[in-house]
């Protein structure tokens, strides 16, 4: 039954840093301009300039541990097709080996 919730979590952690990053920006701008609104001080050009930056640097931390975790499972596949390219190899099954195609990794959009 959860078996989708955690497949492919790297794109879905990918996913999520996007997402966190709009509502992050959008809210710094929303309170940029209620301080507008509300006070006197140049504090909101603060929140409306510098908020959407610092929301999209604190994205890449999490968008990096989704890629991270991509190509960790990419490098697993890989690993696991030269793990059985060598054990065919040692028990002479040559032939077998050039018939195995290498597993092809696609990475989400």
């Amino acid at each position: 039954m959860f078996d989708n919730w955690y497949g492919n979590i790297g794109g879905k952690i990918k996913t999520w840093a996007k997402w966190i990053f709009i509502v992050e920006a959008i809210s710094s701008i929303i309170t940029g301009i209620a301080l507008l609104v509300d006070t006197e001080e140049v504090i909101y050009i603060l929140f409306c300039l510098v908020g959407p930056v610092v929301a999209f640097v604190s994205s890449w931390l999490l968008y990096g541990f989704g890629e991270l975790i991509e190509k960790t499972a990419q490098n697993e596949i890989n690993t696991r097709y030269i793990y059985h390219l060598l054990h065919n190899k040692e028990n002479n099954e040559e032939e077998q080996v050039e018939k195995t195609a290498p597993p092809v990794y696609r990475a989400p959009a």
